[in-house]
């Protein structure tokens, strides 16, 4: 009767450990508007700061909107799911969120620490990017797929569409590739300065979220960052309007009774 008990007990104890880990995962900031919809369930619902999400769910943001996800209690691995995205949370093993299936959009990802010999992937509908630490993003629509490398390097699988391996390559820090949709990767290109700016704002805009001011970004009240914040607003104000013309030409020229619910997620 008692080994029954310890036995049960030590299950239990495994269970809990199972699925503090599974849902680790957590939504820390949303900018705009972005939903979630759970691997149980088919309805969709406002994704929120503090909202747990775990393996099968999927993530999706509308136009000019933002998600940001900590993956470890200790909030230093996450990602950032940018507009118009839609990425389902996966898994390679059980009971680990280390694998995102990015159907459209961009996704930037930070990953410092992960156990050894395991790995961090985001796939795409023809390639698969992974790392075992380092900060990337991987963007994909429905010709090609653009990775580039902020830090570290990562390794990239490249597949047809009987999903045989055509090649595997590594891109450096600095550096990214474009990769034509079942094709091989093409060659590696430099990042430009507006790329590495992109992701300052993104690791910067993370930290905040959490609450850090300083660290290795520097005192935000240094006049240097200041200046910073004030390009980065006038870049956002800019490709919002920017956004909002294309939009309006696209409006003028096209006509149909779409769901004004599901427009806002367009890919």
């Amino acid at each position: 009767m008692r080994k029954g008990i310890f036995f049960v007990l030590v299950w239990l104890f495994v269970l809990v450990g199972f699925f503090s880990f599974v849902y680790a995962a957590q939504i820390v900031d949303v900018v705009g508007k972005a939903q979630v919809q759970s691997a149980s369930s088919i309805s969709w619902k406002s994704a929120k700061a503090g909202m747990k999400v775990s393996i099968g769910d999927k993530i999706r943001t509308a136009r000019r909107s933002e998600v940001r996800i900590a993956l470890d209690e200790a909030k230093k691995n996450f990602i950032s799911v940018s507009e118009l995205t839609l990425v389902v949370l996966n898994s390679t093993v059980p009971g680990e969120i280390n694998k995102f299936d990015l159907s459209e959009g961009k996704l930037y990802a930070k990953i410092e620490k992960i156990k050894a010999g395991a790995t961090f992937e985001v796939a795409t509908p023809s390639a698969i990017a992974g790392v075992r630490g380092t900060a990337w993003s991987v963007e994909s629509n429905a010709d090609r797929d653009i990775v580039s490398v902020f830090e570290s390097s990562v390794f990239v699988k490249v597949f047809d569409k009987m999903k045989r391996l055509i090649s595997e390559i590594t891109v450096p820090e600095g550096f990214k590739t474009f990769i034509e949709r079942f094709g091989p990767p093409g060659k590696l290109l430099p990042l430009t300065d507006k790329e590495r700016g992109s992701w300052k704002k993104i690791k910067k805009r993370f930290l905040s979220s959490l609450g850090v001011k300083g660290g290795d970004l520097g005192e935000l009240g240094d006049l240097s960052d200041r200046a910073a914040e004030l390009q980065d607003k006038m870049e956002d104000i800019q490709e919002q309007i920017e956004d909002q013309n294309i939009q309006k030409t696209i409006e003028q020229r096209t006509s149909g009774c779409k769901d004004e619910h599901e427009e806002e997620y367009e890919y």
